[in-house]
């Protein structure tokens, strides 16, 4: 009976982690993407590309506490006008405390939160309609779910 009782404790431990690591790769994003729309694309250390790229990096940063490294994309597929939507999407590869426990989709935490842009004054955001971080070659993950 003890040892039932071991993997189901266990089992609570990992999906509460997991459960706590997806809300606050959720909150990240979003605060990435408010940031977005209002047109604060610096911080600190994320000040060398365009603008995109640079809310690339502080999405990145954002989320980085979550458990693993993140990975960004900020797609704005419409241009950049005011009322037309920013997607933030974002993925982190998380592992449970104790390793016992298989995770859905590989440990692989996946979340977008869109918005719609506030400020389109000039002067409007440099580089391209899209930017994303490269993603690890072999880990089996894309980016044709943000689109």
């Amino acid at each position: 009976m003890l040892p039932l009782l071991v993997m189901l404790v266990f089992g609570i431990i990992d999906y509460g982690l997991l459960y706590n690591n997806s809300l606050s790769l959720r909150q990240g994003i979003r605060e990435s993407a408010r940031q977005g729309v209002v047109r604060n694309f610096t911080t600190t250390g994320c000040t060398t590309g365009t603008d995109l790229v640079n809310l690339v990096c502080k999405t990145d940063k954002t989320v980085a506490g979550v458990g693993g490294t993140a990975y960004s994309k900020v797609v704005v597929p419409q241009g950049w006008t005011k009322g037309k939507p920013l997607k933030v999407c974002s993925m982190v590869k998380t592992h449970g405390a104790t390793g016992l426990v298989p995770y859905p989709s590989g440990g692989w935490l996946k979340q977008q939160v869109q918005m719609s842009i506030e400020a389109d004054t000039a002067p409007l955001p440099t580089g391209l309609t899209t930017a994303s971080d490269p993603l690890p070659a072999g880990s089996g993950v894309n980016w044709a779910w943000c689109t």
